[in-house]
Formats: structure tokens, sequence, C-alpha cells
């Protein structure tokens, strides 16, 4: 049971975190102009992923190649944390 409410809070800050910097990385590839307190909670809420992320890869071709590297990056330590707490509970 307790595997299950883990899994359940995993699942959750994940895909919320990396539907923010999925909608970052849309946002900035098609140069949509959002409501000014929206774009700054998304930035501020993601900037601690992404900052660092920018440094190993600088944006190209008009991408913010960190900001997607940052939602797959998110995925797979949702996996991993899930697979970890699962195979300690066997």
């Amino acid at each position: 049971m307790l595997y299950s409410i883990f899994n359940l809070i995993v699942d959750t800050v994940a895909t919320g975190l990396a539907a923010l910097l999925l909608l970052r990385f849309w946002m900035q590839a098609v140069r949509v102009r959002p409501p000014l307190s929206l774009s700054q909670f998304m930035f501020r809420l993601t900037d601690w992923v992404v900052l660092p992320l920018r440094r190993v890869l600088p944006g190209l071709a008009g991408y913010d190649w960190a900001s997607l590297v940052g939602a797959f990056l998110v995925a797979l330590l949702s996996i991993g944390l899930e697979l970890a707490v699962d195979r300690k509970s066997v």
C-alpha cells in the first residue's frame, strides 16, 4: 500500500514538472507571448532544472534543448525511483 502511495506522488510530481518543461520548450519554439504572470510562474518553477542544463546544452536553431532534455530526465528519474522502491519492497 505504501508503494502505491509513493508511486502516485512520484507520478503526479514528475508529470506536472515534465509538462511544465515541455510547455516551456513549446512556448519558446513557437515564440508565444503568454500572459506575464503565467510565464513568470512557469519559468521560475523550472529554472532550477533548465539553467544548469543550459551550460551543457545551449539553444540551437531557436529551440531550448535544455527544457526538452530536462523533461526527459525528469521522466527517467521518476521511472528510476519507482523501480528502485519496487525492488526493495519485493
